[in-house]
């Protein structure tokens, strides 16, 4: 579980070897609110009494639209639930409470996110790869599962907000 750090400015933590900074990712817009989002659902795993996963709901509402977030949150949650049951150990992450540790993707988020954009791509060997490491060599068939449904409420999220526009 990541420390709670309650200063201001954060605890001026920096990326450790395997760590990047989040900004170095090339992430777009969707990409940084599911590792946002996911950051939560981890928090809320670790840590229950903090009940993360309620701001994890706002925060989906907010970027994703009051229709499409709830859905797209609920999707991203199965997916780190099918890691969780996977994994024999924890699941190292970055503290989304710290605004400097929140800068910085430990190298289990990278993977994580890595396996869902290679579903988003279409790259299954990619995916599987990172899967595989993440689930520290369990099976991998229900994490992959959950990042395939996740990226097609995605899908169908972005098409409703193309017909929304188009005819709006």
């Amino acid at each position: 579980m990541p420390q709670r750090n309650e200063k201001k400015n954060g605890c001026g933590q920096r990326p450790r070897q395997g760590e990047r900074r989040v900004v170095e990712m090339g992430f777009d817009k969707t990409e940084r609110a599911l590792l946002a989002l996911a950051r939560l659902y981890f928090l809320t795993f670790s840590d229950p009494a903090t009940q993360s996963w309620m701001r994890a709901s706002a925060l989906a509402r907010c970027t994703f639209g009051p229709a499409l977030g709830p859905s797209i949150a609920h999707a991203l949650l199965e997916a780190v639930n099918e890691l969780r049951l996977a994994r024999s150990s924890g699941f190292q992450f970055s503290n989304p409470d710290c605004p400097c540790c929140a800068q910085i993707l430990c190298d289990a988020e990278r993977h994580f996110m890595a396996a869902l954009s290679a579903v988003r791509l279409g790259r299954q060997s990619a995916a599987h790869g990172n899967a595989l490491l993440l689930c520290e060599g369990a099976d991998t068939a229900q994490l992959l599962a959950a990042l395939a449904h996740l990226h097609d409420v995605l899908d169908d999220a972005q098409a409703t907000r193309r017909t929304e526009e188009t005819t709006g």
